[in-house]
């Protein structure tokens, strides 16, 4: 319910930003929506939990009853094997042949009128012995798989109670209070706004000397230290640029940059996914949070840009698929919502290379990540990368293109002649693990150059 809460706010924030009118303007209705749909949801997991639990219980006796007809099994094969004579384990339990009739008793004279003998002339009858079969091996029940909601959920609570839950929620509020802390620095303070960013930029960089040198004795306790350095030194090198004005724009560029490569370096060296995350994480919001409202959009993509580069340069080394796609939920949806806000024709030549090149590198991404995973497991794609890429990215295209003559049919049949020419690499790689991935995009090579 607090999630569907503070969903429908940020909707009803989103609205209003976009000066929709009609239904839209209650915006009250979006937060209480929100909540009905959290109860709801609720009460259909609680009964979903109960079938599961259900089906569990049904599975662990549907194994007590198979390890008992095993049990079963071995004994009666046991028993008949010692009650055949060993010359005689030839007979046939389950289907035995047809036995010849047996010839007419031959008759005797009689020696005596007290004793009759007679004698009887018989075929011995060969038969084979087959031991009986055992039961069948009982298909195990699959419980349901939980809804992308529920992974998502349940991501964000192991994230924040896995572990170290008070460091973590003290990283949180810190982050928080860095926010406000500099927002409010120039109105309310009297030290010059440089020492006041140089500062919090000391702090960032103490939190993140400490979490390292402690990297060994408590690596988690480490790695929320060093994700929440890298996070707040990413927001003192957002704010310097955009909001205060004190650091040049190609000098806090270089410096983001830096940024995102010393956190790519420092997770991959400890293996450390939370810490990616959390320093990732820091690296997309510095940006929004420190925007002064100019509209610097290529401030912003090329920012959003180095930091995919570097979880593209950690696919390489990691199979890390919830960074990959916290990049990917990042990129394209502060660039919808930037979009449909913002966008003018005049954007164009210097918007479209940003959109080719977030698709070709998340494209690059799904590769890897699809390489490395065959690994443990073939046919294996990440379809949030292969077809939410080009669905988005086309979606995104349509919207820059849409009052173009035939700018969407030639996209369409760029992506068509794209996606075949790569699928035929794959399947030409003779990789049978990449087999699937391949006819994914043969698929879309299909796809868009029917819709071209």
């Amino acid at each position: 319910m607090l999630l569907g809460f503070m969903i429908g706010i940020g909707i009803a924030t989103l609205m209003a930003a976009l000066g929709s009118a009609g239904i839209y303007s209650s915006s009250w209705l979006f937060p209480l929506l929100g909540l009905l749909l959290g109860y709801f949801f609720s009460q259909f997991k609680t009964q979903l939990d109960l079938a599961n639990k259900r089906i569990q219980q049904l599975e662990t006796k549907a194994l007590k009853i198979e390890q008992q007809l095993n049990q079963l099994n071995e004994k009666s094969h046991k028993k008949t094997a010692e009650s055949i004579p060993e010359q005689s384990k030839t007979i046939d339990l389950v289907t035995p042949p047809a036995v010849e009739a047996l010839p007419k008793v031959a008759s005797l004279p009689l020696k005596s009128s007290t004793a009759t003998q007679q004698t009887v002339a018989t075929k011995p009858v060969e038969v084979s012995y087959k031991p009986i079969p055992k039961p069948s091996q009982y298909a195990p029940i699959k419980p349901i798989e939980p809804n992308f909601i529920e992974k998502a959920f349940q991501a964000g609570w192991a994230w924040l109670f896995g572990g170290n839950t008070l460091v973590r929620a003290g990283i949180v509020i810190l982050l928080i209070g860095i926010v406000f802390l500099l927002k409010l620095a120039v109105d309310n303070g009297v030290i010059p706004v440089e020492l006041r960013m140089l500062t919090a930029g000391l702090a960032g960089a103490g939190l993140l000397a400490f979490g390292w040198k402690t990297r060994i004795q408590k690596p988690q306790f480490a790695w929320a230290l060093q994700g929440g350095g890298v996070a707040v030194m990413y927001l003192v090198i957002a704010f310097s640029a955009n909001y205060y004005q004190v650091l040049p724009k190609n000098i806090a560029f270089v410096l983001l940059v830096l940024m995102a490569a010393l956190s790519a370096i420092i997770a991959v060296k400890q293996n450390a996914l939370p810490l990616a995350i959390l320093g990732f994480t820091g690296g997309f919001l510095a940006p929004l949070l420190a925007s002064s409202g100019s509209g610097n959009y290529v401030a912003l993509f090329s920012i959003y840009l180095a930091l995919n580069i570097a979880i593209a340069f950690i696919a390489f080394q990691k199979n890390w698929r919830s960074l990959n796609v916290l990049g990917f939920a990042f990129t394209f949806v502060i660039g919808s919502i930037w979009g449909a806000k913002s966008y003018q024709p005049e954007f164009f030549s210097t918007i479209e290379p940003f959109l080719i090149a977030h698709f070709l590198l998340f494209t690059v991404i799904a590769i890897i990540y699809a390489h490395k995973q065959a690994v443990k497991m073939n046919d294996y794609v990440d379809s949030t990368l292969v077809f939410g890429t080009p669905i988005l990215g086309f979606g995104l295209q349509y919207a820059l293109l849409e009052d173009s003559q035939f700018g969407l049919a030639y996209s369409a049949l760029a992506l068509g002649i794209f996606y075949i020419g790569l699928a035929y690499w794959l399947l030409t790689k003779k990789r049978d693990t990449l087999k699937f991935l391949g006819e994914c995009f043969v698929a879309l090579g299909i796809g868009f150059a029917t819709l071209a």
